[in-house]
């Protein structure tokens, strides 16, 4: 081929060239999709609830089984709605803070917050969250940790610990620094 000069290309040439720019596309869509469903097996089984939103109008995406074990929302319940309209969070103060909170670091780590079930009990929750992309489109991923018993068990311990100390004279004094340094850890 020579500068100025015109290219003889026959249709089978050009249908060839057409294949070959377009399979390298292809390839990377095929892959892409095999990712997407590997995170979708591994969103679906980990043991911890979470919830994908659209981020263009939090409404919930897709739920895993932690979720609905968790807080004993269906998918039927769950899907295409907000957290506001299945009244989610104690509060949608609180639920607003936490998006705010998202949307100017782009990520939420461990925040306290406590959600509603389904039966309308309370559980203590750290939330977190992370901007995503699922099927080309932005969601959010949030992940609810239930600490609902470790918050109960560091209670009763509080608890007990001020019990003995209201009486403490036959303990030794090591005895009362510990205990007053465990008070102080809960």
């Amino acid at each position: 081929l020579f500068a100025g000069q015109p290219i003889d290309v026959t249709e089978e040439d050009a249908l060839l060239l057409t294949f070959a720019d377009l399979q390298p596309r292809r390839e990377a869509e095929i892959a892409l999709q095999a990712s997407e469903r590997h995170l979708l097996a591994v969103f679906e089984m980990a043991p911890v609830a979470m919830v994908v939103t659209r981020h263009a109008d939090h409404r919930i995406a897709r739920v895993n089984a932690a979720f609905r074990s968790l807080t004993g929302y269906t998918d039927d319940d769950a899907l295409g709605k907000t957290a506001d309209e299945l009244a989610l969070w104690e509060t949608s103060s609180e639920r607003a803070a936490a998006e705010a909170a998202l949307n100017a670091a782009g990520s939420l780590h461990q925040q306290e917050a406590r959600l509603s079930t389904r039966g309308h009990d309370l559980l203590d929750c750290l939330v977190s969250a992370q901007s995503v992309d699922l099927d080309q489109h932005a969601c959010v991923l949030w992940v609810y940790q239930d600490v609902t018993e470790r918050r109960r068990s560091e209670a009763e311990l509080t608890a007990a610990i001020d019990e003995v100390m209201k009486d403490a004279s036959w303990l030794s004094r090591s005895i009362l620094d510990k205990l007053a340094t465990l008070r102080s850890t809960t």
